[in-house]
């Protein structure tokens, strides 16, 4: 039986109001895909200060204290993901930076990410695999960039 490479864990559409605010921070095992529609917010990962905004596509690596404060209304498609290959999911944890894509990277997926309500509200089949199709594709690359400038810094 194949494994996923990836564990969806949730997501969906929401706006962001300054009651989703939170100065505190949580430390999750997950990590945020942000798909930002209209509005702004900004965000902090550990120190490293990122404003949300249409026109990027956000990775939040987990394992790191992330707080947010919205002033007015940000709305956004957003993903909760772990990887299931311990490697990625190593690789992933120890992301120095949150990783900004444009947004037109993502334009193929487009379909995909607008439908993360329905993907966790109703489960269909072709949505679960396209999301995860969606994760190898565009994480997928970033993670074979990371484990390629890891093999060179081996001696």
């Amino acid at each position: 039986m194949p494994i996923e490479p990836f564990r969806l864990i949730k997501g969906g559409q929401f706006v962001c109001t300054p009651a989703w605010s939170n100065r505190a921070g949580n430390v999750d095992d997950f990590h945020r895909l942000y798909f930002p529609i209209s509005g702004h917010a900004q965000l902090w990962a550990d120190d490293q200060e990122v404003k949300i905004r249409p026109g990027s596509v956000y990775l939040i690596p987990g394992r790191r204290r992330i707080s947010h404060v919205c002033r007015s209304a940000m709305q956004v498609n957003w993903l909760h993901f772990r990887a299931c290959d311990l490697v990625d999911q190593a690789l992933l944890d120890r992301m120095d930076a949150v990783h900004i894509w444009p947004a037109h990277d993502w334009d193929y997926w487009i379909d995909t990410y607008q439908q993360l309500d329905q993907l966790f509200a109703e489960h269909p089949l072709k949505l679960v695999t396209a999301t995860e199709a969606m994760l190898m594709d565009q994480v997928g690359q970033l993670l074979v960039e990371y484990r390629l400038s890891s093999i060179r810094m081996i001696p």
